[in-house]
């Protein structure tokens, strides 16, 4: 991929992210197996064979993580990672799964650092293979997680260094996105009116200046705050959609499968309750 291309889905950022995984010697196959065994023995949680909580949950986590780096949200970030650690050595996965999932982390910020023109080696001083063989001999999720948050930071810090800040007017786009997103009836046009911008524009603005589109913003909120309400368990499935940004339940469920990987019911059998 060309360094400083434009800002990829994430399923395409994902499938960088197992390339790089087999590039420093993960097997694929191992981690199934790994998996299933943890289903099997019952040291994912209580969970039908073939639902792979572990596996679930480190999507959401590498979504999420991957969105507020585009954001340059740093107390996400770091909930994000602290979230992971909890989980990791949570008892719920093996240590070789825990190994797994610290290395997908891993693996997605050298996706976006190359995304946004960042040098690993530079920043770093070491390969990417290098690094991830220090994340084996970790014991503790405090010394874990501030080994990722580090690397977040780095990663960020050289970005701003390389790239020209966000402007006043993408900032304040932003903000009033996350303002209103749980409006259903937001739209680009709406943001534009209120940066006094044309919607065709500040498309490209945003985009160039925060590496993701404006919609594409949109519905990442979307989906973290229906993750979230999920996870609560405070409402009903048929008010997550409206409390969400979505007036048509149906079609909420399209969005939530596809960005995801499985309905807003399938999930909640098998989230962790907050």
């Amino acid at each position: 991929m060309k360094v400083g291309s434009p800002s990829k889905s994430y399923h395409a950022v994902l499938s960088e992210r197992h390339g790089f995984m087999n590039g420093i010697g993960i097997n694929n196959d191992a981690l199934e197996r790994d998996k299933k065994q943890q289903c099997d023995n019952g040291s994912i949680g209580n969970v039908e064979p073939g639902e792979h909580e572990a596996r679930y949950y480190s999507t959401f986590v590498f979504q999420n993580l991957l969105l507020w780096l585009r954001s340059g949200d740093w107390e996400k970030i770091n909930e994000t990672i602290s979230d992971m650690s909890a989980f990791a050595f949570s008892g719920k996965v093996t240590p070789e799964y825990r190994y797994m999932l610290y290395i997908g982390m891993v693996s997605l910020c050298f996706s976006y650092a190359v995304e946004r023109g960042v040098d690993f080696e530079s920043v770093f001083g070491v390969t990417p293979a290098v690094f991830t063989n220090r994340i084996r001999n970790l014991d503790t999720s405090d010394e874990a997680g501030i080994m990722i948050s580090d690397l977040c930071k780095r990663i960020l810090a050289s970005q701003n260094m390389n790239s020209p800040k966000p402007g006043k007017v993408s900032i304040q786009a932003k903000a009033y996105v996350e303002k209103n997103f749980s409006n259903a009836d937001l739209t680009v046009g709406d943001v534009a009116a209120n940066v006094y911008l044309n919607p065709g524009y500040l498309r490209s603005l945003y985009k160039k200046e925060m590496g993701l589109t404006i919609n594409n913003y949109i519905t990442q909120l979307r989906m973290n705050r229906a993750r979230e309400l999920i996870e609560k368990g405070e409402v009903k499935l048929s008010e997550v959609a409206s409390l969400s940004g979505f007036n048509d339940a149906g079609y909420f469920s399209k969005c939530f499968r596809r960005f995801y990987g499985l309905s807003p019911s399938e999930y909640l059998k098998i989230c962790p309750r907050k």
